[in-house]
């Protein structure tokens, strides 16, 4: 009867006696894991409701492996006034409809991005890569605008005081006639257009802006 030994050993002699001395062979490294997210894992940054992704808004993928180290975009990232597609060292990115997404912010498990501008509204794919690892090609919907306000907690919204910049809150209230700043994302196309991940130094018009409508406590706010 014979045996096939195993590809790495081979005999040795000990005189009257034969061994089998295994050779050991060095291992591959491991394989990072893919990306993991779901469609309702990508969310709209200022809301946690899906479904609710413009062109030009700034956007949250929850998930798993999407990063092997945490890093926010800082100023020497940023080149002529436009955000980085990929924050270096990282080797992350996000590719929404194929084009490279604008990067804000990336760990193992939230990715904060700006969905490209020149987008349209409609069905469209999401992926994150690490080099050149992938995770799943997500179906999501864009919408022409999903405005969404950022909160300061639960309880209230994110809002300044134009004058001086200081918060809103229940010891520094607004008053009456006063001009006041909310924080919002998803209120669509803007005219100038903004070229994707550029940083806009001024105000820019909202292409729908007749369509906006501003409430505080069920009150409409007139057009100005």
């Amino acid at each position: 009867m014979s045996a096939t030994l195993p590809p790495t050993s081979r005999l040795v002699s000990l005189g009257l006696c034969w061994a089998i001395a295994l050779v050991a062979q060095p291992s591959s490294p491991p394989l990072d894991p893919a990306p993991l997210y779901v469609e309702s894992s990508i969310v709209n940054a200022a809301s946690p409701k899906t479904g609710s992704l413009a062109p030009n808004t700034l956007a949250t993928i929850f998930g798993q492996f999407l990063s092997r180290s945490t890093r926010a975009v800082s100023a020497d990232d940023i080149r002529s006034g436009v955000l980085p597609t990929v924050l270096p060292g990282t080797g992350v990115r996000v590719l929404v409809g194929g084009l490279p997404a604008p990067l804000l912010y990336v760990s193992p498990n939230q990715i904060n991005f700006v969905v490209p501008a020149n987008l349209l509204a409609g069905a469209t794919d999401i992926r994150v890569g690490i080099d050149s690892r992938f995770g799943p090609s997500v179906r999501v919907h864009l919408v022409d605008a999903a405005p969404a306000l950022f909160p300061l907690n639960p309880e209230f919204v994110l809002a300044v005081h134009a004058v001086d910049g200081t918060l809103l809150s229940p010891t520094n209230p607004a008053r009456n006639g006063e001009i006041v700043t909310i924080y919002a994302t998803g209120l669509g196309a803007v005219n100038p257009p903004a070229a994707s991940g550029q940083i806009v130094l001024q105000a820019a018009g909202l292409v729908r802006r007749r369509e906006f409508r501003v409430l505080i406590g069920g009150w409409e706010l007139p057009d100005e």
